[in-house]
């Protein structure tokens, strides 16, 4: 069996992860079953046509009357008549800022009174992430958005960074999460610069620390668990998009290989160390490619009302019929450990959703502090707890 992913994108500045205009970006599209490849397009077809335009973008659907009602109309067909399935990510780029910051501060590659626990999908970086993401002094995050933004950063800023975020850690009471930030030298601040620019060609490529890659990654890793379980081979169309040829190469070359992969487990999280059931990712002009008009919308649409739930705006009954068909799909399939769409975003945005579908719910945030105190010890260098867990990795095959 064959299938297709559709990818496209909203909400995307780049490495300007502070732009107020589009706080929440979103990525993703659909994947349609081969077989029925010919009937979603000739529908989708039709309704560009009736629609009088050259292609139906989310921009444009969502603004106009009667649009929102045009996009349930398509979401549905594709979901009940097509078993198309929605894969996406939403990401809060204002929180991605601290996400970085975590990834960058708390990395042993740079920071040597820490080990590789925190290199690992744990629940501590977000839960670290959280905690200077919520501190109300925002010139930590402002300042690191100036090193994600331009690929480089001056040594004595960096140094400035390291010292806000030590005085965050003190002030929300994790004084072990201060002291392993408390003796970083300039050689660890020139390592973490030099990570940056390496990456980005002195910022000339700054393309490969955009939320791009490590969005298409997670999506393809949850399209290759689906495709797994089901024995699917799996094509990606994506939409053009200027200066990732290069970065889709790569993925192709390090990923999409034949033998099974090497998997990490940690907390029913499924990380895969390649694809075998995807074979190629092509870019494709979006007015050529109705799915990826497609894509687009979900993507408008998710970028829009997600972003709506977080200022806890009122949303109308079509709204919230959208979003919870959206959860029963979710639901479905992470039985079998397939994430189809997920968010990253502070914790306390899971019960702005919830809430924003029932009102009743009695719902509290996480409490990262408490997971902070509780898991930060296994992320001390030389923490032999941590050293007697390291056989989390199997094979995978089926």
């Amino acid at each position: 069996m064959e299938a297709t992913l559709f990818i496209d994108e909203s909400g995307n500045t780049g490495t300007d992860w502070l732009n107020d205009n589009q706080p929440f970006f979103t990525y993703g599209g659909w994947l349609v079953p081969n077989v029925k490849l010919d009937l979603v397009e000739t529908y989708l077809n039709s309704i560009i046509s009736k629609e009088q335009a050259v292609e139906l973008k989310s921009k444009n659907v969502f603004k106009r009357t009667g649009g929102l009602e045009l996009f349930a109309s398509i979401y549905h067909k594709l979901i009940d008549e097509f078993s198309a399935i929605p894969f996406f990510i939403v990401a809060d780029k204002k929180f991605m800022v601290a996400a970085k910051i975590v990834e960058t501060f708390f990395d042993c590659e740079y920071n040597p009174y820490v080990n590789e626990y925190l290199t690992h999908p744990v629940e501590l970086k977000k839960a670290l992430a959280n905690c200077i993401f919520n501190h109300q002094d925002k010139t930590i995050l402002e300042s690191f958005a100036i090193l994600i933004k331009n690929g480089t950063i001056p040594i004595d800023k960096l140094s400035k960074i390291n010292l806000g975020l030590i005085s965050i850690f003190e002030k929300e009471g994790h004084q072990q999460v201060a002291n392993s930030l408390r003796n970083l030298t300039e050689e660890n601040y020139l390592s973490m610069i030099d990570e940056f620019e390496t990456v980005t060609k002195n910022g000339t490529f700054k393309n490969r620390i955009t939320l791009t890659q490590t969005m298409l990654l997670e999506i393809l890793r949850n399209v290759e668990i689906y495709s797994n379980n089901r024995n699917i081979s799996v094509r990606v169309y994506h939409d053009s998009l200027r200066g990732y040829s290069e970065i889709f190469k790569e993925i192709e070359e390090v990923f999409f290989k034949e033998e099974p992969p090497i998997v990490y487990n940690n907390n029913d999280v499924i990380w895969l160390s390649r694809f075998p059931h995807i074979k190629s990712i092509t870019v494709r002009n979006s007015i050529e490619e109705p799915c990826i008009q497609a894509a687009d919308l979900m993507c408008g649409f998710t970028s829009k009302y997600f972003y709506l739930v977080s200022q806890m705006s009122h949303l109308k009954k079509i709204e919230k019929e959208l979003l919870k068909s959206l959860v029963t799909v979710h639901d479905f399939y992470i039985k079998e450990k397939a994430t189809v769409w997920n968010w990253y975003a502070p914790y306390n945005f899971e019960r702005k959703f919830i809430l924003s579908l029932n009102p009743k719910a009695n719902m509290q945030a996480k409490d990262y502090h408490m997971i902070i105190k509780r898991d930060f010890d296994k992320a001390i260098k030389n923490n032999r707890r941590w050293n007697l867990q390291q056989n989390d990795f199997f094979d995978f095959h089926k």
